[in-house]
């Protein structure tokens, strides 16, 4: 009988925990941040520049690129979670070169009517009838403190590609937690904090005060590093800092 009653307790305590592994179903909320579309109706995308989805969970605004135009839209906060609806984004109208992404993108986004996660780095955009018709992975891929060590080439603000009559560059030190580096003019220096979750904030800065005949990059980079709030490793390899929705404000590489 005791024998008994404790294997009926090991299939109860078994069964809770098959319950709770199955967790809640992905939400809108759980979107938040930026992804890179790595393959679209199973073509691998070519590109003139990345194609992505961001997505402001806290207020449903949609933000992208589709590798030649800019996406912009919004999604329903209240949808039935694991379903979503694309189909209504606008974008620009520019002609690239090689419009084949785009359109393989744009077919996409039109299909797509529900989501769901494999692991938490990859999303995957279903059709009505649960296929699989697009892969995404997080921008803000897993990176320790320690792989900040050291100087990186800015590549970008904001999405505005780096210029200047210096190359801009940035240099973390990750024992004493201070950073120095060029914006493309005036070289600046300061002190940073990491925390959980690959948090990273910038104290304020002490830059030089001379004047260059292209300070607009420059301006730009100083303006939204007050904005970075997390760190992480993006999808070709560089790093990335995001503000607290999960949008890249700048790209780093070595």
């Amino acid at each position: 009988m005791k024998m008994y009653q404790k294997f009926m307790a090991a299939a109860a305590m078994a069964l809770a925990l098959a319950s709770c592994g199955a967790g809640k179903q992905a939400t809108i909320a759980d979107l938040g941040g930026e992804w890179v579309i790595t393959s679209a109706d199973g073509n691998t995308l070519n590109a003139e520049t990345t194609p992505f989805i961001g997505i402001n969970a806290a207020d449903g605004t949609v933000y992208g690129s589709t590798g030649c135009n800019n996406l912009v839209g919004t999604l329903d906060k209240n949808q039935k979670p694991g379903t979503v609806d694309f189909s209504q984004l606008g974008s620009t109208r520019m002609m690239c070169a090689d419009m084949t992404s785009e359109r393989i993108v744009m077919d996409m986004l039109n299909k797509a009517k529900g989501y769901k996660f494999n692991g938490k780095s990859e999303l995957q955009l279903t059709d009505a009838q649960g296929n699989v018709v697009a892969l995404l992975q997080k921008r803000n891929g897993k990176m320790s403190e320690s792989g900040l060590q050291g100087e990186w080439k800015i590549l970008s603000a904001d999405g505005m590609p780096a210029a200047g009559e210096s190359t801009p560059t940035i240099w973390f030190d990750t024992e004493e937690n201070l950073t120095h580096g060029n914006a493309g003019c005036n070289t600046f220096n300061g002190e940073y904090t990491v925390g959980k979750d690959q948090a990273l904030r910038f104290g304020t800065m002490a830059v030089t005060m001379r004047m260059c005949d292209d300070m607009e990059f420059e301006q730009k980079f100083l303006q939204v590093l007050d904005q970075v709030a997390t760190f992480g490793k993006l999808p070709n390899g560089n790093a990335g800092l995001f503000d607290e929705n999960g949008r890249l404000l700048i790209e780093l590489a070595r």
